[in-house]
């Protein structure tokens, strides 16, 4: 019986890990599968690795310092689209920015700094209704955005809610 453990991945890369379609719904025909793309946090990048064999494809959204590619800083999140575009967290900036799935050329912002109360964005995913599902670690809350223009929509999951610790920061509200 073969036994594995999951790797610890230095903190270079703390990142998370998307095999394009893993977290999402089904992608359109046209997504970059079945590639892995890595937030690379020390670099302000999102790399490209062959998604079968491991191998280096290409920095997908060059990083660079203070900031990469769209003012990118402090990746975490991934999720791609179902019109195949990339979603990457924009951590000090609070932020969701929007690449395109192919080139990594930047398109802008889809959730824009601070909406929704949103603070230092971790994970991202869309749910089953095709809304994005982002965490705010600095308010400790799940928020819900249109998963077609990013327009904020509720606080899903609030501050101190199932163990979650309570924020100090400004909480968000629906409207």
């Amino acid at each position: 019986m073969l036994i594995t453990r999951p790797r610890v991945l230095p903190t270079a890369l703390v990142a998370l890990l998307v095999v394009a379609g893993s977290l999402t719904p089904p992608l359109a025909e046209s997504a970059p599968v079945p590639n892995l793309f890595v937030a690379s946090n020390s670099n302000n990048s999102v790399v490209e690795y062959d998604g079968t064999t491991g191998a280096l494809v290409t920095a997908f959204i060059p990083g660079g310092f203070p900031t990469g590619s769209g003012g990118l800083a402090n990746p975490i999140g991934l999720a791609f689209r179902q019109d195949g575009n990339l979603l990457v967290t924009n951590g000090p900036y609070s932020s969701v920015l929007e690449y395109n799935g192919h080139t990594g050329a930047f398109l802008g912002a889809f959730v824009p700094s601070g909406s929704g109360g949103l603070f230092e964005p971790g994970g991202i995913v869309f749910g089953p209704n095709g809304n994005l599902f982002v965490a705010s670690q600095g308010t400790q809350s799940v928020l819900e955005y249109d998963g077609h223009t990013g327009a904020f929509i509720t606080t899903f999951v609030p501050s101190g809610s199932g163990g979650l610790a309570e924020s100090s920061a400004p909480m968000a509200t629906s409207t």
